[in-house]
């Protein structure tokens, strides 16, 4: 799963207390049914340029800038992802 979907769902599952595995259970089968595709496609697009960096890479170390991921998290509304 990619980071931000992962951040997404983590940020709606747990906005309050949860009480149970089945109450978990719930959350994460509803939020993960209720993301906006905008957000799936983000993702995927992020890891076409992953991909693209450790392919340039040869599969070695590279860094991949996080100016998209700051992109991500203003689309979503949720500003600084820390």
């Amino acid at each position: 799963m990619d980071y931000e979907i992962r951040a997404v769902m983590q940020h709606r599952v747990y906005y309050r207390k949860i009480l149970s595995v089945d109450e978990l259970k719930r959350r994460l089968i509803d939020v993960w049914c209720g993301l906006e595709q905008s957000i799936l496609d983000e993702a995927i697009d992020q890891w076409r340029g992953r991909l693209r960096a450790c392919v340039h890479a040869k599969g070695g170390h590279f860094e991949y800038s996080s100016s998209r991921i700051w992109q991500f998290y203003i689309l979503i509304g949720k500003g600084n992802p820390r």
